[in-house]
């Protein structure tokens, strides 16, 4: 990661905060570039920025199936004792992303909120802001 200039990533969710949701193995790698100072980029369309915060998703519970991390046919004997967990989703805090760039330009992750106001409007963001 030292050799690295940029981290380009993709997300499955924008948070309102400028948190991301996306595959585990993204999580790991920008967790460690930003402990090498490289900047992570995250490409996104506009529709997957939502407009909820971190504590209203819960991501821990979506898992999908163990066996293709590690096929059971293999440790069979140890099948009973073993536990595997394969999760969909990671979650990438805000404070280990530079740039946001969307279908509608290149955006920083404290620029979230912006966008936020502009797609929903106003009013809703307002009801959000009373919500959190």
């Amino acid at each position: 990661m030292a050799r690295v200039h940029k981290l380009v990533v993709r997300a499955d969710v924008v948070l309102a905060d400028g948190s991301v949701i996306t595959r585990p193995v993204c999580r790991l790698a920008a967790e460690a570039a930003h402990a090498h100072s490289v900047p992570v980029l995250v490409l996104t369309e506009l529709f997957r920025i939502s407009s909820r915060f971190p504590h209203d998703v819960a991501i821990d519970e979506k898992y999908s199936n163990p066996s293709r991390v590690l096929p059971y046919a293999s440790f069979s004997p140890f099948q009973s004792r073993l536990v595997t967990r394969n999760p969909r989703f990671a979650f990438v805090p805000n404070s280990q992303v530079a740039i946001f760039v969307t279908d509608a330009g290149s955006y920083s992750s404290n620029f979230v909120y912006r966008l936020l106001r502009d797609l929903y409007g106003t009013r809703n963001v307002t009801d959000l802001e009373t919500k959190s």
